[in-house]
């Protein structure tokens, strides 16, 4: 009988975890069976690409971070490299809204601190006493406990009130989509907390880090993004293709996971239809709520350990206009939005400045997004609503009186996993409970990272255990 791995769940986690799986039998000459169960009627998850009147629109993710390889190095493996598309140089600024006036953001500012004391002192996003106690960074000892704590005490520790909530916070909400004082420094951002151990002075450590960079004769710029050119849902649709026909069953529906099968092996996975298909190894490659009804008959403890992984829904809209409509200067990446300024939107992309190809000559789109709990939180509302509070705000912000002419507005409901403080200390007692139960492993965002590159090494990995455990 040939040995079968049941990958759950077909975002790209658990695409990657099926194509590795099959690396690795090929790798060691054997026979396996890849099963990939996906509930939806195609695969690729919240990685979603449209095309609309010649507009290119991401209705989730639009890029990657090179300065993790994972993403990048398996678009190379399925051949894609020639695809693959870099921000326009000539443009990466961006924008901070302060009282209805878009400033440029500090020059070397870096998510949450100054890498820069001639940029900090130069920007007008920041009062003079501001900028004062955000330097004093150069003087504040290190942090002497080694508990975790919030992004948001974090900055507010070493810069102070101000550089964070009109700086840092709308930064970090713009990435991880959710408030950074409920959010994880250790898990989410953990190369600051080593800044501050190792240089003490974040601020130091990231002019050194400037220099380093600055030296290099050649070699990638980690601070930029990449794409696909014909949009990032190429990345799961080459997974797809490179796994043998009838491997990926969409419109499976997993219920729950049972021990052991009748057919002699370790797992018996149930389906909605009814039907059951037995493994050796599982990968769980679901959200974690998601995870832990899938898990509850099977292991109690890890589905309520899992539970407790709260979720976000988040909303993604795109507007297409002409470039004549739009008065406010374009000439960068877009902009992001303090929580103090009550809007809708956290951050909007002039994706057609950030990457070429993705709107028709003389046309500008502007892709927003917006998080459940934000001050102006319309994501639960009517798309129509939705739509008005975006438009209100590009309004203001813009300029922008005309309607859109293209309008795309995709909702996420609980895509977003938030990882609250202690989150990393969660994910070891969740890895400590799978590992009792031989052959199953899991995989997604909800655990080590939620960007592309993240997902994608926590499938393989997944891959990798369930695997050896064969």
């Amino acid at each position: 009988m040939t040995p079968r791995i049941v990958v759950i769940g077909g975002g790209i986690s658990g695409l990657a975890a099926a194509h590795r799986a099959r690396e690795l039998a090929q790798a060691d000459g054997r026979k396996l069976d890849v099963v990939l169960l996906e509930s939806s009627g195609s695969p690729g998850g919240v990685v979603q690409t449209t095309r609309r009147d010649g507009y290119l629109i991401e209705e989730g993710p639009d890029s990657f971070l090179t300065e993790k390889p994972d993403a990048r190095r398996l678009a190379v493996a399925l051949g894609l490299e020639a695809d693959l598309l870099g921000t326009n140089g000539k443009f990466a600024r961006s924008w901070v809204d302060r009282a209805g006036q878009l400033h440029p953001t500090p020059e070397a500012f870096f998510l949450l601190a100054p890498g820069s004391l001639i940029g900090l002192a130069r920007s007008n996003l920041l009062s003079p006493l501001g900028k004062a106690r955000a330097a004093m960074d150069l003087v504040l000892p290190r942090k002497s406990s080694r508990a975790d704590e919030s992004i948001g005490a974090f900055v507010r520790r070493r810069f102070g009130r101000e550089l964070y909530e009109r700086l840092a916070q709308p930064m970090v909400a713009s990435v991880y989509g959710a408030d950074p004082d409920s959010l994880s420094l250790r898990a989410l951002m953990g190369r600051f907390e080593r800044m501050e151990q190792e240089h003490r002075s974040l601020i130091v450590a990231l002019m050194r880090r400037r220099r380093v960079a600055e030296t290099r004769a050649s070699g990638p710029r980690y601070s930029l993004f990449e794409t696909l050119r014909g949009g990032l849902a190429g990345l799961p649709a080459a997974l797809a293709r490179s796994l043998p026909r009838g491997s990926v069953r969409t419109k499976s529906r997993v219920v729950r996971i049972e021990s052991p099968s009748r057919t002699g092996r370790r797992f018996a996975i149930s389906l909605s239809s009814g039907n059951t298909v037995d493994a050796e190894a599982v990968v769980v490659a679901l959200p974690a709520h998601a995870a832990a009804e899938v898990v509850r008959r099977f292991d109690v403890q890890l589905s309520s350990e899992l539970s407790g992984i709260p979720y976000q829904t988040a909303a993604v809209v795109n507007f297409g206009y002409r470039i004549a409509d739009v008065p406010h200067p374009m000439d960068g990446f877009g902009f992001v939005v303090p929580r103090t300024e009550g809007r809708a939107i956290l951050a909007c992309s002039f994706s057609h400045v950030k990457f070429v190809g993705r709107a028709p000559e003389g046309r500008a789109l502007l892709r927003s997004f917006l998080r459940e709990g934000a001050p102006g939180d319309v994501v639960s509302r009517p798309t129509a609503e939705i739509v008005g509070a975006v438009r209100r705000d590009l309004q203001a912000l813009l300029g922008i009186t005309t309607a859109p002419e293209m309008v795309s507005v995709r909702r996420h409901e609980h895509a977003m996993p938030v990882y609250r403080v202690g989150h990393l200390d969660r994910v070891e007692r969740i890895e400590s409970l799978a590992a009792r139960r031989p052959g199953l492993t899991l995989a997604g965002n909800a655990y080590r990272g939620v960007g592309l590159p993240d997902c994608i090494a926590s499938g393989e990995a997944a891959a990798e255990r369930a695997f050896a455990a064969l």
